[in-house]
Formats: C-alpha cells, structure tokens, sequence
C-alpha cells in the first residue's frame, strides 16, 4: 500500500521556547503586598521578570507534549494540497489549576494550520503550573508548533 504522500512532522524550538512569567492581581496570587517579585503593573496583570520557577510544564514532560501533539495534530488537507507549511507560535495562558486558557496565535501562517494549532492546544490536559516562591502563578506561555510536509518515496 502507497504511503501518503505528505506525513505530519510537529516538532518544538525547545531551546528557543519562550516563556512570560504573570500574574493576575495580586490579591488572587499572593496576599502579602511587600512581595518583591512583582516588579511592574500593567493594567490587571503583575509581570514578573523573575523567580517564576519552576515554569509550567506538561504532565510528563516534555516527551509526552511532542507525543500528544503528534497524536492529535491533523494536517488539513487544503493546506497538504497547497503546499502550505510553517511554524505557528501559540500563546496561552496556565492557571493556578493548570488549565489551558486564552489560547491565541501570536505569530501565524494565516491558514488553517492556525486555527489546528489553536485546536490541538484546546485538548491539552492541565498542565503543571509555574511556581513563585513554592505558590502557582498563572503564567503566559509560547509554544511554537511546526508543520511540515514530507515526501514520501
């Protein structure tokens, strides 16, 4: 039997990953107002530029994240018919309960290889949140999620 002729390759920048440490109010996170991480006020949102370790992480690392992707990512098949491939980077926020929220594409293809990257995302189970002196923080977090067809022979 003739394999497809385009197969589905997600792999992860995992060293160029890039991570936002925030927080929503301070009230929420953290009772003590003398805490000195919180460095900077935007609006309803405290960023903290350090001590947000460690950062939230996908049940059973990492391994596990690229095997759930290769599992429940679909190439579309107009994109496979075009030729239409890319990295698309996903931006999403962890809770302090670990689930995935306000789920957006920071940097796409304008295809719909964003919206199947924003759907994978969608199906994750919790993940583990980051850590702010042993307390979760909600943590924004960027996933760069990579589409690439591949001729089979």
């Amino acid at each position: 039997m003739m394999k497809i002729n385009a197969i589905l390759f997600t792999t992860f920048l995992l060293i160029s990953f890039s991570i936002s440490c925030t927080q929503k109010k301070a009230k929420e996170i953290n009772s003590d107002p003398s805490d000195k991480a919180v460095s900077k006020k935007s609006d309803s949102i405290l960023v903290c530029p350090y001590q947000c370790f460690p950062s939230p992480s996908f049940p059973r690392g990492e391994d596990s994240l690229l095997i759930f992707l290769r599992e429940n990512t679909r190439y579309p098949e107009e994109s496979r018919k075009n030729g239409i491939q890319g990295t698309v980077w996903i931006n999403f926020l962890v809770n302090l309960d670990g689930k995935i929220s306000d789920v957006k594409v920071m940097r796409g293809i304008g295809s719909e290889l964003d919206e199947e990257a924003i759907r994978v995302v969608k199906l994750m189970p919790n993940w583990i949140p980051a850590k702010q002196q042993g307390k979760p923080i909600p943590t924004y977090y960027n996933l760069p999620i990579k589409f690439k067809l591949v001729d089979s022979q």
